[in-house]
């Protein structure tokens, strides 16, 4: 989480100065009606490689949201304790990208997703909109396909069917509360 807070404040902030420098002058404000997020790290950005990935590699690793370059980035982690009676066993599911997909014939769990605004988000020199995105994690295991913890799969890492069903539960988990214009 830190990793996401650090790179989306600065991203954001440097994203927002540049969209207002170079698009303002030309419409003067901006109407965004959608946004689109990325869930993991796309093959594109795997593939320039270890040096192009610079600090964020590193921020990643830190973090504890990679695992060794060949294998790839941690995109999800979800831990914690289940059982029928009472939460007694513990689950840990990391998905993420196995290295190259392509060449390593794995799924790619990557997914954009786009959301659609309740209101239009204004852009201008005056106003820079908050945007506030819930996320409903009952999605899960109660989402588009419907899964059970149990011992095959309680302890899962990488790209397994049940974690490609993990993330594609998760990937519709998002959206947009509402829009603040101020």
């Amino acid at each position: 989480m830190t990793l996401t807070k650090e790179l989306s404040s600065s991203i954001r902030r440097k994203l927002w100065q540049e969209l207002i420098t170079s698009t303002l002058p030309k419409f003067q404000r901006i109407i965004i009606k959608k946004i689109k997020l990325g869930l993991g790290i796309s093959q594109n950005a795997y593939l320039i490689g270890q040096e192009g990935q610079g600090i964020f590699w590193q921020k990643a690793k830190t973090s504890g949201m990679a695992w060794s370059w060949a294998a790839g980035y941690v995109f999800t982690k979800l831990e914690g304790k289940y059982g029928t009676s009472a939460p007694t066993n513990e689950f840990m599911n990391h998905c993420g990208n196995m290295g190259n997909t392509s060449a390593n014939n794995t799924p790619d769990l990557y997914r954009e997703i786009t959301l659609d605004l309740p209101t239009t988000a204004r852009v201008s020199k005056e106003i820079t909109p908050s945007i506030h995105i819930l996320a409903d994690l009952n999605q899960y295991l109660s989402g588009q396909t419907a899964l059970t913890l149990d011992n095959t799969n309680d302890m899962a890492m990488g790209s397994s069917q049940h974690l490609v069903n993990v993330t594609n539960n998760i990937s519709k988990m998002f959206k947009v509360d509402h829009v603040h214009n101020d």
